[in-house]
């Protein structure tokens, strides 16, 4: 395969040739890693008719990459297409000039690349009606948790698939089990499998970060259902004091009467002195499920 792009003196090339540098603030780090690029684009599982998105499309190493892969598979299955199908969501406009650039020139007419914060983008008027669509992306560190919440819990439709490059404290605190539960962990695994397929040295990176990363999967179930919404709301105000006993705090801060809260963890199998960090996720289904119905009831604190 040709990784043009992917190392640091062609990297460098483009930023010099378009007056572009690094922005610490929109925290680029280009990758450089060609075997990270290739898992990347195998993790994504590109099918035929796939949709794929690429959220911080940067130059397009890893785009140039999945354009490639996309069309093998077209062909393979005796398809060809202008259609197009991966949009790339990039906030650096100076990015998308030369991403755009690069991959014209390559010979690529099947993508769109929108200079727009993601946050700001519904990502289901992208795609045709009922598309299923696959989430490629290095996520910015700062908006790593945002944008996972969006993918998961905010669009109208879930990814069938993510393919993500996250820090690597995220990444391992997204796939927490107890005794080791986080509010991020709950609200990802309410909805989600989530893998870590590898850990990724900042030396594959330039800039290089200050921080190790992962490469991660998380593959979608079922959109968030009304008890699993319960779930958030009450983990949410557990986390916020974890140091107390659960029992407290769904006493005192989500106003839930004490006999309830005493039946309702027993019936879940949670102790009385438990902390939130340490119930699985069905245990927090189960207690919201019961626990429900009193919560609209529930004064606010």
């Amino acid at each position: 395969m040709n990784y043009g792009l992917a190392n640091i003196a062609t990297i460098q090339g483009l930023l010099r040739k378009h007056n572009a540098i690094p922005l610490h603030q929109l925290g680029q780090h280009f990758l450089i890693d060609r075997s990270v690029v290739d898992d990347m684009v195998r993790l994504a599982h590109i099918d035929t008719g796939d949709i794929l998105i690429e959220i911080g499309t940067g130059m397009g190493v890893v785009t140039q990459k999945l354009l490639e892969q996309m069309a093998a598979v077209e062909a393979k299955a005796g398809r060809n297409s202008d259609l197009v199908s991966l949009f790339g969501i990039e906030l650096d406009r100076a990015l998308v000039l030369i991403a755009t650039t690069v991959l014209t020139d390559a010979g690529f007419k099947n993508f769109k690349i929108l200079n727009k914060n993601v946050l700001d983008v519904e990502i289901t008027t992208l795609l045709p009606k009922n598309a299923v669509y696959t989430v490629v992306s290095s996520l910015p560190y700062y908006l790593t948790t945002p944008i996972i919440k969006k993918l998961l819990l905010e669009e109208p439709r879930m990814p069938q698939r993510i393919v993500v490059l996250m820090q690597q404290e995220v990444a391992q605190r997204m796939t927490a089990q107890p005794p080791d539960m986080n509010f991020l962990a709950v609200m990802v695994q309410l909805v989600a499998t989530v893998t870590i397929e590898r850990d990724v040295s900042p030396r594959s990176f330039w800039p290089q970060p200050d921080v190790h990363s992962s490469l991660v999967v998380i593959e979608p179930r079922a959109p968030i259902d009304d008890v699993g919404r319960t779930v958030l709301r009450l983990a949410h105000e557990a986390f916020q004091q974890k140091r107390k006993q659960l029992h407290t705090t769904l006493v005192k801060r989500c106003n839930i009467e004490a006999s309830l809260v005493e039946k309702t963890l027993e019936k879940a199998g949670v102790g009385p002195t438990a902390r939130p960090e340490n119930l699985t996720i069905e245990q927090w289904r189960q207690i919201a499920a019961i626990i429900a119905p009193d919560l609209p009831r529930a004064k606010s604190s």
